[in-house]
């Protein structure tokens, strides 16, 4: 055998040797200063890379331990053994261990590290999806340890995989094959969204609208009706959505603290009937029997933020005013319908003093009673009608969102849409409102388009109001976009 292919071998069990079994780990690096680094770490990056390295300069020796198979929480380009392999490769790694467990529980408690390290991007403990940070941070610390977040600069395997369309947790059913846009050149931070999601778990929400149900009947066309000699035609399928203000809760329901919900006691029914060659709706029906209605007067107090839905079908019309406005952040939203096109406008006069207003482009136009085309003059015209909103937004479909708040002067923002890809619209407009108004509520104004965004992107992803947006997919959108 060659000099070369000795050193090569060699070198092979070298890295080999450096991957064992916990408990022999711990026998050898007893009485040194032992620092914990846990994850997949399936396609390496710089990221991986810069974030081992500092953690390896804050002790003696840098035990990686690797998410077994069967607990990863995607599937994986490489398996547990090939995984380990690569990460034992790395100069800055003293010993890899794979781990049948999603967390790193098992591996502090053999272990007892003296650091357990993560990416600054888990700082705020309540935004991992998974709670697994939490118990780390309390088990690490009972063992006189501590959990130390690293400062390096992130590069996303979120938004590699997504990019190159290696799988990742970006590549699921929803976003897979997707066209989403990189906002990487914008500065925003995924730490800001992680901050939103753990801060907005401590909100109390009250949302008041209406409550819908929507039907999408899919048919298709037979013959001529002998008797009445219409098109007549048989029913293929039926599918029936949480719509309102339901879809809007439950959008909502695993992000915040509490929802109090007003609605009407009987839902609204809206039924499409849809051509099943073309999948376009031919006509709609709907049945309205509203029944109880908002109170005149709305006490504030027992929120942070109130939402207000007016699908303008009458259960906001006995409406009258707030009280304790002072104590919650009050956002409304103004659409228009069939039963009430170019009469049910902003702004109303029982509204008027909202701290935000979020509407399409088309409501905008009956607002200030005119079509214009041009965005940036529809908002400053919406914003003469509205003076004592503190933000307006107007959604553009296609086009994005514009918008301004007050305490920037008025500076004009403007975010492109998220995706090109779109499967249904309905229910964007209503998820980033929704969205938006919890970051406002938060003092997050610089990011609160961004928010409201990644909502209605999701959204779009889905038939009608078909799925409820979770924290997990919410925060995997953020990273491909960031």
């Amino acid at each position: 055998m060659s000099e070369h292919n000795l050193d090569e071998k060699n070198n092979v069990r070298c890295i080999a040797d450096k991957i064992r079994p916990l408990e022999k780990i711990k026998l050898e690096s007893d009485l040194k200063t032992v620092v914990l680094a846990h994850g997949v770490f399936d396609v390496l990056h710089l990221g991986h890379m810069k974030h081992l390295e500092q953690a390896k300069s804050w002790g003696d020796v840098l035990v990686v331990t690797i998410t077994g198979d069967k607990f990863a929480n995607r599937k994986t380009v490489f398996d547990q053994n090939q995984r380990a392999f690569q990460v034992a490769c790395l100069g800055m790694v003293d010993y890899v261990a794979i781990v049948h467990d999603s967390s790193a529980l098992k591996s502090i408690c053999t272990l007892k590290p003296d650091i357990y390290t993560k990416g600054s991007e888990y700082q705020n403990l309540l935004a991992d999806p998974s709670k697994n940070i939490i118990e780390e941070k309390k088990l690490v610390e009972e063992f006189g340890g501590k959990l130390k977040f690293t400062d390096t600069p992130k590069w996303s395997s979120t938004k590699i995989g997504h990019i190159t369309g290696i799988r990742s947790e970006a590549q699921n059913d929803v976003f897979s094959g997707k066209s989403i846009i990189d906002l990487s050149h914008l500065g925003y931070k995924i730490e800001q969204i992680t901050e939103f999601l753990a801060r907005a778990q401590k909100l109390s929400v009250g949302l008041f609208g209406e409550s819908i149900t929507d039907i999408f009947t899919t048919t298709k066309p037979i013959s001529i009706s002998s008797h009445s000699k219409c098109i007549a035609g048989e029913i293929t399928g039926t599918k029936v959505y949480r719509g309102g203000v339901d879809i809007v809760a439950d959008h909502l329901a695993s992000f915040v603290q509490s929802i109090t919900l007003y609605k009407n006691e009987e839902p609204i029914i809206k039924e499409r009937f849809i051509d099943g060659e073309t999948g376009k709706a031919s006509y709609e029906i709907k049945s309205i029997r509203i029944g109880n209605t908002c109170p005149k007067e709305v006490n504030l107090i027992p929120f942070n933020l109130a939402l207000f839905y007016d699908f303008g079908h009458g259960f906001f019309d006995t409406f009258g005013y707030v009280t304790n406005k002072d104590k919650c952040f009050w956002g409304v939203q103004m659409q228009s319908n069939s039963s009430n096109y170019g009469f049910h406008t902003v702004p109303m006069y029982e509204y008027r003093l909202a701290d935000y207003y979020s509407v399409n482009s088309l409501e905008a136009e009956l607002a200030i009673g005119r079509h214009e085309p041009d965005p940036h003059i529809l908002l400053y015209e919406l914003g003469n009608i509205l003076p004592d909103t503190k933000h307006v937004d107007i959604t553009l479909g296609s086009g994005g969102v514009i918008g301004y708040s007050k305490h920037e002067s008025k500076k004009i923002e403007h975010l492109p849409a998220l995706t090109n890809s779109v499967v249904d619209s309905i229910g964007c407009g209503d998820a980033y409102m929704a969205f938006s108004s919890l970051a406002l509520t938060l003092g997050m104004v610089d990011i609160h388009w961004l928010v409201g965004s990644i909502a209605a992107a999701i959204v779009a992803q889905h038939e009608a109001n078909s799925h409820a947006i979770t924290p997990e997919e919410f925060l995997t959108f953020a990273k491909i976009v960031i």
